[in-house]
């Protein structure tokens, strides 16, 4: 049974088999001047209510993962930032940068450098590329689980180095830097999704 709210409502493209409550809500909220009202064109980031879900259509609960895309974004941006200026640093004065961490290279040692250094560049241009990706998009895990197990071996070689003194004690930065971000993109890989 359609109540009166709904079928008064029907002309402005409502669903007409609302709970009672919900039409009453709604018949409230677009009544008279309202109905002319301009709407905004997205509340990905902003909190749902009944009238915004009937907005955006049943796809709205799902929307309200906005507030999980703004946290990892930053992360990425983040991870980006640092290893764009490392892989930069590996492909321009690769040298320098070992000295930095208590190493000297040979010409073989300087070629790896620089390849590494690219390495770093690509996957900086990857994470900031994809930042803004959204959370539904299949792309995004891959790129998370990707981060995920290469900052894992990362931090294993990393700190295997440190404890036997590969390198001085600047050597634990990248050790740190392997952990942090490994943690923060394993949370959202693992993490539940948030739920309006």
């Amino acid at each position: 049974m359609i109540c009166a709210p709904a079928a008064h409502l029907a002309d402005v493209r409502l669903p007409v088999s609302l709970p009672c409550l919900r039409c009453s809500f709604l018949w409230n909220s677009w009544r008279g001047p309202n109905l002319n009202r301009p709407r905004p064109n997205s509340t990905l980031f902003s909190p749902l209510t009944p009238s915004s879900i009937h907005r955006l259509g049943p796809g709205a609960a799902q929307n309200s993962r906005g507030y999980h895309i703004m946290k990892i974004n930053g992360w990425m941006a983040a991870k980006a930032i640092v290893e764009v200026v490392f892989g930069i640093g590996f492909v321009l004065m690769p040298a320098f940068v070992a000295s930095t961490f208590g190493m000297d290279l040979s010409p073989a040692g300087t070629l790896m450098a620089r390849l590494f250094g690219t390495a770093f560049i690509f996957g900086s241009l990857v994470l900031w590329l994809a930042r803004n990706t959204p959370s539904s998009d299949k792309s995004l895990r891959a790129i998370v689980i990707a981060v995920v197990v290469s900052n894992a071996i990362g931090f294993v070689v990393t700190l295997l180095a440190s404890l036997s003194g590969v390198w001085n004690v600047l050597g634990w930065l990248p050790v740190g830097l392997y952990l942090v971000f490994g943690l923060a993109f394993a949370y959202f890989l693992f993490a539940k999704p948030a739920t309006p």
